[in-house]
């Protein structure tokens, strides 16, 4: 299982566009040699729980791209409708299985600081058993905060989340993945 820490490092601009890139489509570049993985099962299929999460880690980075987290109150406007209208469903279970309280769409933002980030999306891939398996690039860290992206994992409709484990990234390779075709991009 990941343990949370302190540690982080942070994501300049160039990460921000790789990871922007890797949620509009499976990555083409390697990734570092462990990645973070959580197991998820989803409410509703697993095609449409891999497009939520997308939607909103893809805005959540654009957000992150072009905020200034100095500043008191960052904008959210841009997060998905159906984010930003979250009942209280997905944040009860994100409750109920990881404990603490429900996070507020102005503090989760907060969590895709460049400068404190430690984790960065890698892909969401078919899993057996109907759960789908989603990679966060760790940045080479044993140990990485989990809370945030549980959140988003939650609120796109993950109803029973695994404890996250560390793999080898070439676990990541043999699985097929969720995201839209397209042209692949280096990212």
């Amino acid at each position: 299982m990941l343990i949370f820490s302190a540690v982080c490092q942070g994501a300049g601009p160039d990460d921000l566009g790789n990871e922007a890139g890797r949620l509009l489509r499976r990555p083409v570049a390697e990734p570092t040699a462990l990645l973070g993985l959580i197991a998820v099962r989803p409410v509703t299929d697993a095609v449409g729980f891999a497009a939520r999460l997308r939607e909103l880690l893809h805005a959540a980075v654009l957000v992150a791209r072009d905020a200034d987290f100095d500043e008191e109150d960052v904008p959210v406007a841009s997060l998905p409708g159906w984010f930003l209208d979250l009942d209280e469903a997905a944040a009860g279970r994100c409750v109920r299985d990881r404990g603490g309280e429900p996070w507020s769409t102005t503090e989760w933002i907060y969590a895709f600081d460049p400068e404190l980030r430690a984790w960065s999306w890698w892909d969401a891939t078919e899993g057996p058993g109907g759960r789908v398996p989603v990679w966060v690039d760790t940045r080479g860290e044993g140990h990485l905060p989990m809370e945030k992206p549980w959140w988003a994992v939650y609120a796109a409709g993950g109803e029973d989340v695994l404890p996250s484990t560390l793999e080898e990234a070439g676990r990541w390779r043999e699985w097929r993945t969720l995201a839209p075709e397209g042209d692949p991009q280096d990212t």
